[in-house]
């Protein structure tokens, strides 16, 4: 279970904390680049005791930009990591660090910060050597988890102006990432097979497509779940944690609170997928369907690689900054330096049955 947050509000003129445990409200989360030193809780909280309004110049740039963006997008709440946890407060920040996973997942919208992207180069974004594509946000390690774990990302210009959201940019974002496309949608082509009491869902990822937007590559994949309906969870075979189900969804199944959208823009290829002629004889449904928990279906080596060219200011966040990509807990210990990636092999390992983590070495040489 996540923690309880500190969130922000966007609904007051002044700087309003409040402390909020489940059920959540509504939230914006901002996914950023640390860059210096990050105005703090303390900080923030002195100026909150003085009346401060929250566009007043002495508020971080990033709290000042994300209330009105939460306006904008019908929200009274918003999170900044820096601002809202206590780091004086030991407890709170190994719970904020456990927790940071689930929250991320759990947010309403997620506005992604390219503090090196300028509004200029808006036509250029997929561009071989465009400024996106080299953007510092993807070479640091705890933008990943919060790339992958948010369902709607907003993506903003260094003077924080919209770029595009991550299900428009997903075929780039894999390119540039190496994080599969279907991880980024949470969504997968499937084909429902039904034999006897028993339902097979066959998958197929496309994944490639050429400039004319034709699918002309797509990855096979297989997937077993129970009768009943499409919303059925199963364990995936590879793990001991019966919490890590997998699950389908209808196409345009979209809950509120989790921002859902469909994937696929009208007239897209692959919202037209559902006659792909690689139709396995006797498949009776076809489409896209939604998936939370697709991140399990993905080996643990492969979930370690897109950490392997991304850096982190500490050593140990090199392991607590994947604990989330994992469902995985463990104590956080700020000082044990590389002992902390040992201790995730370690947890790995006792949680989920998939020895490709043998692939990896130790914390220094983050490549297989």
């Amino acid at each position: 279970m996540a923690a309880g947050m500190r969130l922000l509000s966007s609904a007051h003129s002044g700087i309003a904390f409040s402390d909020h445990r489940a059920p959540l409200p509504p939230y914006a989360i901002l996914s950023h680049v640390w860059n210096g030193a990050e105005q703090s809780y303390k900080d923030l909280l002195h100026l909150q005791l003085t009346a401060t309004a929250i566009d007043d110049l002495r508020v971080s740039i990033k709290v000042r930009e994300c209330s009105p963006l939460a306006t904008e997008y019908g929200l009274d709440w918003f999170w900044v990591d820096a601002p809202c946890i206590d780091k004086r407060n030991s407890a709170e920040l190994s719970e904020a660090i456990s927790s940071m996973y689930h929250w991320y997942g759990r947010s309403a919208i997620c506005f992604v910060h390219l503090p090196d992207v300028p509004s200029d180069s808006r036509d250029h974004i997929r561009a071989p050597g465009s400024a996106f594509r080299l953007s510092v946000y993807f070479k640091r390690g705890w933008t990943l988890q919060e790339l992958v774990a948010a369902r709607r990302v907003v993506f903003l210009f260094n003077d924080w102006t919209v770029l595009s959201i991550k299900h428009e940019l997903a075929n780039v974002l894999e390119e540039i990432t190496g994080i599969d496309y279907d991880i980024l949608t949470f969504c997968r082509f499937v084909f429902i097979r039904k034999v006897g009491n028993f339902r097979t869902d066959i998958g197929f990822r496309a994944l490639r497509q050429d400039p004319k937007g034709d699918v002309v590559s797509v990855r096979r994949v297989h997937l077993r779940g129970p009768p009943s309906t499409l919303a059925g969870a199963v364990p995936h075979p590879n793990t001991k944690n019966p919490h890590e189900l997998g699950q389908s969804r209808e196409p345009g199944w979209s809950p509120t609170h989790a921002g859902w959208r469909p994937a696929f823009p009208s007239g897209d290829a692959r919202s037209q997928i559902s006659a792909a002629p690689s139709a396995p004889s006797g498949a009776s449904r076809a489409g896209w369907r939604y998936s939370r928990f697709l991140m399990f279906d993905v080996s643990v080596a492969r979930r370690l690689s897109w950490a392997s060219h991304r850096e982190t200011r500490r050593v140990e966040d090199r392991a607590y900054c994947l604990l989330g990509l994992f469902n995985i807990h463990m104590p956080i210990m700020y000082g044990e330096g590389n002992k902390a990636f040992i201790r995730l092999q370690q947890t790995i390992l006792a949680e989920i049955r998939d020895h490709t983590l043998f692939a990896w070495g130790a914390a220094m040489d983050m490549t297989p």
